[in-house]
């Protein structure tokens, strides 16, 4: 109802100020966490941009696979960007993180794949040596066999020793490289 003019002006002016200091604080509140969600967004975008760039640059070091779970770690941290931009910020953001660890993997296979190659291809080597020592054993050991010169046999039988310590060597060799795979 009505309580009378003074009253009612009274009360208006009271209930008006209350709903203007409101509306001021309202206001207040909502551009501050626009200004947040601003300077979050910023700092998103920055981080999509980086991580962008580490993920197409071909660098998996370690360095660089830390300074990706250190983008994982800032994003977390930083708030919300708003509703209109999370979600694309998002996308973007593990877009970018999974194209890293994929092409990580990739990298790491591949390059397993190489040392696996090369340890194959060192074993085959040696064992090519082992081959050519054991054809320079039975050469030397038929040479031996129609030889009477005493000294030159026992020459022959240090040489033939020489080249079986040899053997043993590379096949101690090969049997490490056949461990480290």
């Amino acid at each position: 109802g009505h309580a009378g003019r003074m009253e009612d002006d009274a009360l208006w002016t009271e209930f008006n100020n209350a709903r203007q200091t409101f509306y001021r604080r309202r206001e207040a509140h909502f551009n501050e966490r626009e200004r947040e969600w601003s300077i979050n967004r910023q700092i998103k975008q920055e981080i999509v941009s980086e991580e962008n760039r580490i993920a197409n640059g071909g660098d998996f070091s370690r360095d660089t696979t830390e300074r990706m779970k250190n983008l994982d770690t800032r994003w977390k941290t930083t708030g919300h960007a708003g509703r209109s931009e999370e979600e694309r910020l998002w996308t973007e953001f593990k877009n970018a993180k999974d194209l890293f660890w994929a092409s990580k993997r990739s990298d790491n296979e591949r390059r397993s794949r190489e040392r696996h190659q090369r340890l194959n291809d060192a074993i085959n080597r040696k064992q090519s040596q082992i081959a050519n020592l054991w054809n320079q054993i039975s050469h030397l050991e038929s040479k031996r066999a129609g030889l009477r010169n005493t000294e030159y046999i026992s020459n022959i039988n240090v040489w033939i020793d020489e080249k079986k310590a040899v053997i043993r060597e590379l096949e101690r060799d090969i049997q490490d490289i056949r461990n480290k795979m």
